[in-house]
């Protein structure tokens, strides 16, 4: 209840999502009653936790959450993407994509029972991987290659297709001196789409295959970071782990009392908002970037 709330912060949630969040396609009779019974029962925890009841309002057709940008990691994540989007230099949009892969500890929406928010699951993780790909891809160009190596490794293990993950650390090992591994890279992903797809890579990447085979001087351009050096922003601490989101609300207490609201089936998590692993990527304290503002965070 509280996760499918929190995805649709400062929007109308309605009951028909909530009930298929909390049922999937099995509804009782009585689903309405049972998702106004956990809804009051979130709102009881609420107030028992210091945090006033009307967080949570009742509209018409439905319920809404509201919450401000810094209170909920969410919120925060796309509100750094759409900085970057409005930066004008490489230097300053990698830097609002940092702040905006900051904001995750793990996978969204972790062992939430329910179909519906393993499609929402899903869509925020692509979100985050596609964030993670930008990133990587302008810093590359910055001339990071050394610094962006093992973070292009672990996404290309966690998408084995991804043609893009492998066009950059192809680009990366090579930049390096790491010709022939660059070579091991395109060759692991043709014998993967050729064994498990029945597919040869696209030709832009066979073209950069050829390119690092002749060891064309070209690989090794990169472009200007156009701006002042300061210190980066540091990531937050990591939060208490939890079972069910990777996006906290940041100003609500860690954890709820222990009663509990909604269908029998659905297992005990109180706090289910709070728990967010630190697996995103790191900055390395040697690299001075421009910051317009504070972090959030």
């Amino acid at each position: 209840m509280l996760a499918a709330l929190l995805i649709d912060a400062n929007n109308i949630v309605a009951m028909e999502r909530l009930v298929a969040v909390m049922w999937d396609t099995n509804a009782p009779a009585t689903a309405v009653r049972q998702v106004q019974d956990a809804v009051s029962g979130l709102r009881r925890n609420l107030v028992a936790c210091g945090t006033p009841g009307t967080l949570i309002s009742t509209r018409r057709g439905g319920y809404e959450i509201h919450l401000a940008r810094d209170q909920l990691d969410l919120l925060e994540f796309d509100h750094q993407r759409h900085l970057a989007e409005q930066h004008t230099t490489p230097l300053e949009t990698a830097v609002a994509l940092r702040r905006a892969l900051a904001c995750w500890r793990g996978d969204a929406l972790v062992d939430t029972p329910s179909q519906v928010l393993e499609i929402d699951a899903a869509r925020l993780n692509e979100k985050r991987a596609a964030t993670h790909k930008q990133c990587l891809a302008i810093e590359l160009d910055l001339g990071r290659h050394r610094e962006v190596i093992d973070e292009l490794t672990a996404l290309l293990h966690e998408h084995p297709y991804d043609e893009q993950v492998a066009e950059h650390l192809m680009v990366a090992l090579y930049r390096c001196r790491r010709q022939g591994e660059a070579l091991q890279v395109y060759e692991r992903l043709r014998r993967t789409l050729a064994d498990e797809l029945g597919v040869d890579p696209t030709l832009p990447l066979q073209a950069l295959h050829q390119r690092i085979l002749t060891a064309d001087p070209a690989l090794a351009a990169t472009i200007p970071a156009n701006g002042p050096s300061v210190t980066p922003p540091e990531s937050p601490a990591p939060a208490a782990p939890g079972p069910a989101m990777a996006m906290p609300v940041r100003q609500l207490p860690s954890t709820y009392p222990t009663s509990w609201a909604g269908p029998k089936h659905w297992p005990r998590s109180p706090g289910c908002s709070t728990g967010r692993r630190r697996t995103g990527p790191r900055w390395p304290s040697s690299w001075a970037v421009p910051v317009s503002a504070s972090p959030a965070w």
